[in-house]
């Protein structure tokens, strides 16, 4: 159970050494108008101990120790302005896994030496701000918030081999400073720290597990050249703000938050007289879509998402009564969608907008209760979405979201059960490039 905690813990060990860009005057996205810049970086990463409730024992805990261990990672980055860079980091850690100790509010239980690997992925949107751009040498400071996962190998040494716990993606963050030394007008390299932290982790077996990770990292910064833009980017570069095929204009666009599933019931297959269902814990969703903007006022798209949460509840009901078991494991759902959202007034940066789509969607549920997972799946049907939200147009090329979407699966079938009407709450940010 720890195991997987640790996983999450090890990410935090993935932060980033994102270089600074500076002397990027003369390097320009041409997609997005600003300097543009490519960071690798690597360095030691010391998890704290991860200490986890066990779900099916109230009042004992498992703690995973690990060793000192490593962090590699990239990103991808926009100088803002002077003084101000944003960027999308994604970095992995790993820890060799050392002693799992079980224990209750008081004692210490049981303790073992264990073998294997803790390892994390991160995915986060940075914000650095830098100190005296006028100098070779300059600090910065800043931090992030995105996604973490991973999972960790776990080996007792009883000759059963290592046990894998997965960790599905959860909120996390990071701070951090260091030092940026500027080698030439394009490259320059960065020393520093970073704190990452996943605030309350879950995994199978353990949850409000919090996970921090103390990373010391160098890594190197590549401002790109105007040129090599160019080449990279000729495709939106060369689009003048029109899809060749339609005519329009065209998007593309990346978002993620917090998902809220009903609960989900419906009756079993040839025996309408007895029920069962599933309550869950407050998810996360991810997606993407491509879209054209047909008028000023109208954008249409193509969206792609998937919707996961926790297990909490599974009850049934029948003619011998109404039951209700402890549960874990996950329920995820594919969301394949055809939107159409109309635009409040585009003359100003910050306009509301709303609209929605039909699909379908399909999935699948790892239900444990107790005696290991079994899997039922979710058919493809028929779904569809309303949602609401404002824009926020940070340039003429990239657009800021926050809105709120409702997904409904009118009439799903799960393993036996039919009937199923699954109703999903999403509160969402994302980001928008216009070609």
């Amino acid at each position: 159970m720890l195991k997987k905690s640790v996983a999450l813990a090890s990410a935090a060990v993935a932060s980033l050494c994102l270089g600074a860009p500076q002397g990027l005057a003369a390097d320009i996205d041409p997609v997005t108008g600003l300097p543009l810049y490519v960071s690798v970086f690597g360095g030691t990463s010391v998890l704290k101990d991860l200490e986890g409730s066990l779900l099916n024992y109230p009042g004992f805990y498992s703690i995973l120790d690990t060793e000192k261990g490593y962090l590699i990672g990239g990103a991808v980055g926009l100088q803002l302005k002077d003084f101000l860079r944003a960027e999308m980091e994604f970095s992995r850690a790993s820890n060799n896994n050392a002693a799992v100790l079980y224990a209750d509010s008081n004692f210490i239980l049981a303790s073992y030496s264990v073998t294997g690997k803790t390892k994390t992925n991160y995915l986060l949107a940075n914000v650095w701000l830098d100190g005296n751009n006028s100098s070779p040498i300059k600090p910065y400071v800043g931090g992030g918030v995105g996604l973490g996962w991973g999972k960790s190998d776990v080996d007792f040494g009883f000759g059963l081999g290592p046990s894998t716990q997965d960790m599905d993606p959860t909120l996390a963050f990071q701070l951090g400073a260091g030092v940026n030394a500027q080698l030439t007008e394009r490259v320059s390299l960065d020393a520093g720290y970073r704190y990452k932290v996943v605030p309350s982790a879950k995994t199978e077996f353990a949850n409000n597990v919090r996970i921090e990770s103390h990373v010391v990292q160098v890594g190197l910064t590549l401002k790109t050249s105007a040129a090599a833009n160019s080449i990279a980017l000729a495709a939106p570069a060369s689009l003048a703000s029109a899809d060749p095929v339609t005519g329009v204009p065209l998007y593309v666009s990346v978002f993620g938050g917090t998902a809220a599933l009903g609960e989900v019931f419906g009756t079993y297959i040839g025996y309408p007289s007895y029920s069962g269902g599933l309550t869950t814990e407050k998810g996360y969703l991810i997606g993407g879509a491509v879209g054209v903007r047909p008028k000023d006022f109208m954008r249409a798209e193509i969206e792609f998402s998937r919707a996961s949460m926790a297990n909490k509840e599974f009850f049934t009901s029948g003619y011998f009564g109404a039951y209700t078991y402890a549960a874990s494991g996950k329920t995820k759902a594919n969301y394949l969608l055809a939107n159409l959202w109309i635009d409040g007034d585009n003359s100003t940066p910050i306009s509301p907008y709303v609209g929605g789509g039909v699909g379908m969607a399909w999935g699948h549920s790892d239900i444990d209760l107790g005696f290991g997972p079994n899997v039922f799946d979710m058919k493809s049907t028929f779904a569809y979405q309303l949602g609401a939200g404002v824009k926020l147009e940070v340039n003429e090329r990239i657009d800021l979201d926050v809105g709120y979407r409702y997904k409904v699966i009118p009439n799903a079938t799960v393993g036996e059960l039919e009937g199923i009407k699954a109703e999903t709450h999403s509160i969402q940010g994302g980001l928008t490039v216009k070609f």
